[in-house]
């Protein structure tokens, strides 16, 4: 929330703004906006979530109205896996930044995000452009199960077995 609120007040624009002119566009995501934003999209290109709908409204988020400052640096957007990629290879890619800054997101990782109160999970491990898996889930399913996959995954991506 600081963050965001700290550049909004150095950029003289708005938050949504300036991700949009230094990240979105030139990484070519098209489909990343903020709740309470429709934008151009239908509204069957939104998943819907399963918790209880209001006023017989889709619980999607251009309904969801706009972003408070509360979650407005740490989440009150919505994408897609495509443009998740995209943002990726973006911030992975020499445009963005110097090498010593960019070494943070060029590193092996591993990253579990539970979007919607667990609704909806995207899993996704990084060695390298050529070992990377991304993995969206909607359900939340059996967790041990998911826990065992996510470590066999990660195993394949993040660390080197003799083949």
């Amino acid at each position: 929330m600081l963050l965001a609120a700290l550049v909004e007040r150095v950029s003289n624009t708005s938050y949504l703004s300036f991700l949009d002119k230094h990240f979105f566009t030139p990484a070519g995501m098209e489909r990343t906006h903020e709740y309470g934003d429709r934008a151009a999209l239908s509204l069957a290109d939104f998943a819907v979530g399963s918790a209880p709908q209001k006023v017989g409204l889709p619980n999607i988020p251009p309904n969801w109205g706009p972003t408070s400052w509360l979650i407005k640096g740490s989440g009150g957007m919505y994408s897609t896996l495509g443009d998740l990629l995209k943002f990726y290879s973006y911030i992975r890619s020499d445009t963005l930044f110097t090498q010593s800054h960019r070494t943070a997101f060029s590193q092996p990782t591993v990253n579990l995000g539970w979007l919607r109160a667990g609704d909806l999970q995207l899993f996704n491990a990084y060695h390298s452009p050529d070992r990377q898996v991304y993995l969206f889930l909607n359900r939340k399913g059996d967790l041990l199960r998911m826990r065992q996959l996510f470590r066999e995954l990660e195993q394949m991506v993040i660390q080197k077995k003799d083949s």
